[in-house]
This record gives structure tokens, sequence and C-alpha cells, in this order.
């Protein structure tokens, strides 16, 4: 898993970058590794949770399942690579489970919270529906018991998100999200705009 949280960052540095057509080829071929190792870490995820679940995992896991949901939302946003049905509902499955997977994590982990909180924004935002169990944990998180026990006990500058440097890293860190947990919003918009008449992944 690790080595393929690795692939993604590397590459992921080659997408992030301003092109000029002549790039467009190495761009294209980024992207196209990069969605390569995230579908290699889904299936890991799976794996996990197949045979061991997640009440005893460590948390260094978080890392893999945080650059597998973002990368699968970031496809799903740009709708690329244009995928088969079975390949969609894969790619889909994938996310669910990295999103059941931090239901369980984020009840011993407080790196987990934030986290949980930004993929769920960012999947109501793309319209990709939650299923019941993901549902219930998040509305338990945004919930005003649970946000002022964050709030108190949540002192971090780690970065939630750690996939692009392209960022603004003072809004990214763990206490900047929790400060506006009440009003969380996205960075992504005008991609989102531009997404009319998306259907429901």
């Amino acid at each position: 898993m690790q080595y393929n949280v690795n692939i993604v960052k590397l590459f992921r540095a080659v997408v992030d970058r301003e092109s000029t057509s002549e790039q467009t080829a190495y761009i294209e071929r980024a992207r196209s590794i990069i969605s390569g190792s995230l579908t290699e870490i889904r299936r890991l995820v799976i794996l996990h949770d197949t045979h061991h679940g997640w009440s005893n995992a460590i948390t260094f896991v978080i890392q893999g399942i945080t650059v597998a949901s973002f990368g699968t939302l970031d496809e799903i946003s740009h709708n690329e690579p244009i995928l088969s049905r079975a390949a969609t509902e894969d790619r889909y499955q994938g996310l669910v489970t990295c999103l059941r997977a931090l239901t369980v994590l984020l009840s011993y982990s407080y790196y987990a919270q934030p986290i949980f909180r930004l993929l769920t924004q960012k999947c109501t935002a793309l319209g990709v529906r939650l299923p019941a169990e993901v549902q219930g944990a998040l509305d338990y998180c945004t919930s005003e018991e649970w946000t002022k026990k964050a709030a108190e006990l949540v002192s971090s500058q780690y970065i939630a998100d750690t996939r692009s440097t392209q960022e603004d890293t003072e809004t990214m860190r763990m206490d900047a999200v929790i400060s506006r947990w009440e009003d969380l919003t996205l960075r992504e918009n005008q991609a989102i705009h531009q997404r009319e008449g998306q259907m429901d992944v």
C-alpha cells in the first residue's frame, strides 16, 4: 500500500504543474499511473476490510485510505478516465469501503475525524451517495456535542490532505479544518459547477 501511496504522490506533482500543449502526453500518462495505483490501494483496503476489519487496525493505514479516497473523488470530479459501468462500480465500492473504514477508525483516532468530514463533504458536493452507516456517522460527527468535543481535544498542525503541495497549507491544517467545522467548504467549486448534469456514482 505504501508503495502505491508514494507513486500517487510522486506523479501527482506532474499533474498539478501548469502545462503546455507539448506536455499533455506526459500529464495523461501521469494520470494513468495514478489511476492504476489508486485502483491497487482500493483493492488492498477491500482485502483488509474483508479479512481483518478495522477495530484493531494501526492508524498508519489512514494515510493509504486518505490518498485513495481523495484520489478517487478527484477522478469522479474530472470524470477521467471514462470508465465502463463495472469499473465505475468497482471504484465506488472501493471509495465506500474507505469511508466505512474511517467510521470505525474515527472512534479511536482523532486524525481520522477531520479527514472523514472533508471526504463526506466532498462526496455530498459531487453527488456521491453515502451508505446508511456512513451517513449515520456523518450525522453524529456534525452534532454540536461531537463538534465541541473535537475542538477541545484536537490540537494539530498536521495537514489533513497531503496529496498536493499546491494548496494553501495554512487552511489545510487540522486546527484550521476544525475551526471551520460548522461551515466546511470545498476548493473544488469551480470544477463542480462545470459538471452539469452529472449522475450519481
